[in-house]
């Protein structure tokens, strides 16, 4: 293999403290091209730290980076295996990043802001996406995770607004409420088959809990099924536009969680099969009442007087009845 020089950085802090005893830190930092490794002390390995933007005060623009799996650094082959808390964060340049199956764990906001990236493929070998990782990548189109993930954390993917499918891997076996939170270009969401936690049942554009048949995330092209027995906490949260312009929730719906529904927007026909009313929170549909304004609510035949008289779902301003099947 090709041997990569490099130069070896070593970063030393100096820290006094108020008593004025002074503290030495030490470590070591390898720079390649626009690329900063840290070495692991445990071993021969290296994580992704940052990517150089910046020279002197002339922003570089980096477009393009190709993370390799190992870089021979002396005498020493070095296995990279992460990529490190904040790394691009906020580079809005990037547009092409190639992740190599070396790497394990992607860390916490490590691609945050990052709004020219426009597809990612997280390969086989990573095993942990850090919270935010790839939150406000507001051009990001296309996402393949990992068929190793076993969690989909808090905001990983939120406000990626350009987003239109995500495929869920069988190895997920946790999805944060606000993993996707903001995603309101979503139109297609798939379960692979074999995912013992989740389903994606009768091609319904959502991800459903299978043991408690509870949805807990949807889209503007979701068809809620009639097995669903719970509406999850912000399952429709911030779901706005495209061709979603009524949802039914069918009778086997006994509850809905909290923000359900809030920032629902574009929705003018809100079906409920339910003859007897959901019991629900009073934030379901979020607390600034513009749902309850905009949609007209359609109920079973002779149903109407409950629903108008329930404290929540009475918050429609327009509730009729017809018959719903």
């Amino acid at each position: 293999m090709k041997k990569i020089f490099t130069a070896l950085i070593m970063i030393v802090t100096l820290w006094t403290s108020s008593w004025g005893q002074e503290s030495l830190f030490a470590h070591y930092q390898y720079m390649v091209g626009d690329i900063a490794y840290m070495k692991n002390r445990a071993d021969t390995t290296l994580s992704v730290t940052y990517v150089e933007r910046y020279n002197g005060s002339n922003y570089q623009g980096v477009s393009v980076v190709v993370i390799p799996s190992i870089l021979e650094l002396g005498e020493i082959s070095y296995h990279v295996t992460a990529i490190g808390e904040d790394a691009f964060m906020s580079c809005n340049t990037l547009a092409l990043i190639d992740i190599p199956n070396s790497v394990t764990s992607i860390g916490r906001r490590a691609f945050s802001g990052c709004t020219k990236l426009t597809s990612v493929y997280i390969p086989d070998s990573v095993k942990s996406i850090g919270d935010y990782a790839f939150e406000k990548c507001t051009g990001l189109t296309s996402v393949k995770i990992s068929n190793s993930v076993k969690s989909i954390g808090e905001n990983v993917f939120s406000m990626c607004y350009g987003l239109t499918s995500i495929s869920i891997p069988c190895s997920v076996d946790s999805i944060d409420k606000y993993a996707f939170w903001g995603c309101s270009g979503l139109e297609r969401i798939v379960v692979e088959e074999g995912n013992a936690k989740y389903d994606s049942r009768m091609n319904c554009n959502a991800i459903i809990e299978t043991s408690t048949n509870t949805l807990v995330l949807g889209c503007k092209k979701t068809v809620i099924p009639n097995s669903v027995a719970k509406i999850g906490a912000c399952a429709f949260l911030n779901c706005c536009g495209g061709n979603l312009q009524s949802i039914t929730i069918p009778k086997s719906v006994t509850s809905i969680d909290s923000y359900a529904f809030d920032g629902f927007c574009g929705i003018t026909k809100m079906y409920v099969q339910s003859e007897v009313p959901i019991e629900i929170p009073k934030d379901a549909f979020g607390q600034s009442g513009n749902f309850q304004q905009q949609a007209t609510l359609y109920v079973p035949v002779g149903s109407a007087a409950r629903y108008r008289q329930h404290p929540e779902w009475g918050r429609f301003k327009t509730i009729e009845e017809t018959s719903i099947h």
